[in-house]
């Protein structure tokens, strides 16, 4: 499975993220690249789309998925200690594709 992804790494867009995006393709997403630090946490203040978001490790393993409701802005979402890559697309596309946990992501050649 391919997904088109914008990639942010920088601390404005770690903190923007999705807000604001009215709408997102089938197959497409944005992926954090998180700074080393013991607990990152996710929300959905400002993002109006239901989304999936998957945990992963520096070698692109798969940790944990979870769905985020933008009904609910004010929940926090922890990641996982090793989570160093979080991958955002729309709720279910995980389900959909066939994509688990213990599965790796790997950036297309």
């Amino acid at each position: 499975k391919v997904i088109d992804a914008w990639v942010v790494f920088a601390q404005e867009e770690l903190e923007q993220g999705l807000s604001g995006v009215l709408w997102l393709g089938e197959n497409e997403g944005m992926i954090f690249v998180l700074p080393k630090k013991p607990q990152t946490k996710f929300h959905m203040k400002g993002v109006t789309i239901p989304l999936s978001i998957a945990y992963l490790n520096w070698r692109g393993k798969i940790l944990r998925i979870e769905d985020m409701d933008p009904k609910t802005p004010e929940r926090v979402y922890e990641a996982p200690n090793d989570t160093r890559y979080a991958l955002e697309v729309n709720q279910g596309w995980f389900e959909r594709n066939g994509v688990k946990v213990g599965d790796r992501i790997r950036r297309k050649s």
